[in-house]
């Protein structure tokens, strides 16, 4: 069975800006994924999809499939689900044809093979349709609150006031990996599938940078886990 993997890195960020190739203690950000997605030993291609000149250079010093994608697909409307369905056609009409798909989003360095590999085989082992990484919350979902008409109000006013060891665990998408059937994928164009599985990350392993803040902060969970190497270059 033929597996894709698609790595989108797209230039146009706004919050912190190229994010995809942002210095990560010594290495461009994106390198960390491409280096975990190769370590897998998951994947029967691996693409990287931009639509910037210079993520494309730096890429490709990292990994030679490297594609431009159309300029239809590098504005803030596009999606990832259009990078993916338009790369996914194209193959198609090249008479290749993948089973499996999965994206990893450059911006979660500290993603590693092993974590992509457990999301993977929710497919290729236990058999769901979709999977995908994920977290638990740093804080109790329970007690979320939200501002309607300039008013403060309980989310979940029926467990609000539970102890936290009552309320059932909740999880969410760490924005880092995602696998599906590609002909799931290519009929109702989502990742999330009614019958999904789940990969539990650390929180340490699970920083999104789309911030600044995020940046420092996986640098940080980063020098944490390498510790003895920093204390000996010291």
């Amino acid at each position: 069975m033929n597996s894709l993997a698609i790595i989108p890195a797209r230039g146009g960020s706004k919050r912190l800006y190229k994010k995809n190739i942002i210095d990560f203690d010594g290495k461009p950000i994106i390198y960390y994924t491409i280096n975990a997605a190769l370590k897998s030993n998951c994947f029967d291609r691996i693409v990287i999809s931009t639509d910037d000149d210079e993520i494309f250079k730096i890429s490709s010093k990292y990994h030679n499939d490297v594609v431009m994608r159309p300029k239809k697909l590098a504005t803030d409307k596009s999606t990832v689900v259009d990078v993916c369905k338009d790369f996914l056609n194209s193959e198609i009409k090249k008479n290749v044809n993948y089973d499996f798909l999965t994206v990893l989003y450059p911006t979660a360095p500290m993603r590693n093979s092993k974590d992509i590999k457990s999301v993977f085989n929710k497919l290729l082992v236990d058999r769901y349709t979709s999977s995908l990484a994920v977290t638990n919350f740093s804080l109790p979902i329970h007690q979320a609150l939200v501002i309607k008409n300039r008013k403060v109000k309980k989310v979940f006013p029926k467990i609000y006031d539970l102890r936290e060891k009552k309320v059932p665990k909740y999880y969410v998408d760490n924005g880092s990996t995602y696998s599906i059937r590609v002909k799931n994928f290519l009929k109702y164009s989502d990742f999330i599938t009614k019958n999904l599985g789940i990969h539990i990350m650390p929180p340490e392993r699970s920083v999104d940078i789309d911030t600044s803040f995020q940046l420092d902060l996986a640098k940080f969970f980063f020098k944490k886990k390498h510790r003895k190497y920093y204390e000996i270059q010291i």
